[in-house]
């Protein structure tokens, strides 16, 4: 892959390539004429590689219907005087407007052309200047100097370019980023082995191919009449953007010749001598529990003081790190996704962006509710996003309902709670009774607190949970119900510390507690960042979890994809 600059132009500057201008194959008078053509890269207003054909003002209006590069029909965007077609002079939008072009003016059609360094390209354009009239053909060739980079995918047929951008000033470096693309099936008959993705420089034109990974991929004729298939596949790669700036990506597919690619990664899978599968990144070595798969612990690579770089990995059988959800049915045990042996379905995808480990089914006491554990661990990133849903498939009583709880085993091992309250104050306290709380409770902060953390002082180390989304709803006629909801950081003298997010518990108060009715066809889920994390110096709670809190900025304020829009529909 060629990795020179694209010449020495200037932000959205064109090649002025060669133009050879052809004669309209069925001349009318007062017709348009070809002035000129140049191949360009993309720039923030056109948003692809393109051959820009300029035609000298007509006598009269005319519309371009169709362009085709060599024999390929493919896409094109009108401009008069730098502005879309699309917009009337009154300002109104016609979306059927595009490459209609008034008399008396000089129009570009910029024509979507994916072309190459020292290649020369046919354009044509076909039109009429009124709907009836005789269609007339005009043709261009441009060839591109082969000094160009030009398109870093020789023989991949489509391409996209993404813009994504910082709104918040927080730079983003190796920053996971996921999104889905789809495309008629024709196009691409395989994502996982076509998809390429480059960073590109706006700049300068060059380009460099980047570690991507299809996580996903669905072929489906429309419906009901089904006259095309379309294809849908999610995409995960590793991002940088600057504070305040947009960064550049090109995805391109459509070479049904294509290898799956291969890259070199940080990522690792394995499986130990203590039975459990292992996955490992720069920054931590995390266990999967042997029996239930759920994260059991993590070894850190590069945070934490000492000997003792684990957190989590409890020695005694039956606990693990993270436990539910869960729910407590009236009458029954607590069950917990702790409690699978194994999980009655899993999946797991591995690649060099991510290893993503999908767990679901019934919980082990209850047919009445279904949930999904998904974790996705990501190369170069310090943590791990952990989604989870519970969805009720009939009515029942229980005492409680939950998610993301953490356990840690032996609790002598965690000495401090951290924790972000939904008000924005920062609390780092040590592991005490709360005053007023029930016994064993340190204490209760909202369902929605930003994060919450158990820490150990001596090697300087702890493992937090920064909160990105939660959720409840409903398919049916009745509500999801939500009671005493919180999040609770205990030590009961079990022998484990532990945090939990209650959706459904009881009241408390000192009162005698009641059960609650769930309702048929609703669900929660949620959505964090588990990570373990270095304490930081100083006496303040912001200095102690500074780490966690400028994670937490950097997640909860996330990249944008910088749109120009659709329509309009």
């Amino acid at each position: 892959m060629k990795h020179a600059a694209l010449l020495a132009f200037v932000p959205f500057a064109c090649i002025v390539a060669a133009a050879r201008i052809g004669a309209q194959e069925t001349p009318q008078a007062g017709g348009p004429a070809v002035k000129g053509a140049m191949l360009c890269p993309p720039d923030d207003t056109t948003r692809f590689y393109h051959a820009r054909v300029t035609l000298a003002p007509a006598e009269c209006a005319y519309a371009i219907t169709e362009t085709l590069v060599g024999e390929r029909l493919d896409v094109f965007v009108a401009r008069v005087n730098g502005e879309l077609t699309q917009v009337m002079p009154d300002g109104r939008v016609d979306r059927h407007a595009n490459g209609k072009i008034p008399a008396g003016v000089e129009a570009d059609f910029l024509v979507r052309c994916p072309w190459e360094s020292g290649k020369s390209y046919p354009i044509t354009l076909r039109g009429a200047k009124q709907e009836g009239d005789t269609p007339f053909t005009l043709r261009a060739e441009a060839q591109a100097p082969a000094s160009a980079s030009g398109f870093p995918f020789p023989g991949w047929a489509e391409h996209r370019v993404l813009v994504l951008r910082d709104d918040f000033g927080i730079e983003r470096k190796n920053s996971p980023y996921v999104i889905f693309v789809s495309d008629e099936a024709s196009r691409v008959a395989s994502w996982a082995k076509e998809l390429r993705v480059a960073a590109y420089d706006l700049a300068t034109g060059a380009t460099r191919e980047i570690p991507s990974q299809v996580l996903y991929e669905k072929r489906r004729f429309d419906t009901p009449v089904q006259e095309k298939a379309y294809t849908t596949c999610e995409v995960a790669f590793l991002v940088d953007v600057p504070a305040k700036g947009k960064s550049y990506y090109i995805l391109a597919y459509g070479n049904p010749q294509a290898e799956a690619p291969s890259y070199e990664s940080d990522l690792i899978v394995s499986q130990r001598d203590d039975g459990a599968t292992w996955i490992e990144n720069e920054f931590f070595e995390a266990q999967l529990d042997p029996h239930n798969q759920s994260l059991n612990g993590f070894r850190s690579k590069s945070f934490g003081t000492g000997d003792k770089r684990t957190f989590g990995l409890p020695e005694q059988p039956g606990y693990t790190l993270h436990y539910n959800p869960d729910v407590w049915v009236k009458n029954r045990s607590w069950t917990h996704t702790k409690g699978w042996n194994p999980p009655p379905h899993r999946v797991m995808q591995q690649g060099p962006v991510a290893v993503v480990w999908r767990r679901w089914g019934h919980l082990p006491e209850s047919d009445e509710v279904e949930v999904n554990v998904t974790y996705h661990f990501f190369s170069k990133t310090p943590y791990v996003l952990v989604e989870s849903t519970i969805d009720v498939l009939e009515d029942v009583v229980v005492n409680a309902l939950r998610n993301e709880e953490v356990v840690y085993m032996p609790s002598t091992e965690v000495d401090h709670a951290g924790y972000r309250r939904a008000n924005g104050e920062v609390v780092y306290r040590p592991v005490e009774q709360g005053k007023g709380l029930t016994p064993g409770i340190v204490d209760i902060i909202a369902a929605e607190a930003p994060y919450v953390c158990l820490t150990r002082e001596a090697n300087k180390m702890g493992l937090a949970s920064i909160r990105l989304k939660q959720l409840a709803g409903t398919r049916g006629a009745w509500p999801p119900v939500l009671a005493s909801t919180g999040t609770i950081i205990a030590d009961y003298g079990w022998n484990f510390r532990y945090w939990s997010r209650s959706l459904v518990y009881p009241w408390g108060d000192y009162v005698p507690d009641h059960p609650v009715v769930l309702n048929t066809d609703t669900y929660y889920g949620e959505k964090s960042a588990f990570c373990v994390f270095p304490l930081g110096d100083g006496e303040t709670p912001e200095a102690r979890l500074q780490y966690v809190d400028a994670l937490y900025r950097e997640l909860s304020q996330p990249i944008a994809i910088d749109h120009q829009g659709a329509g309009p529909w």
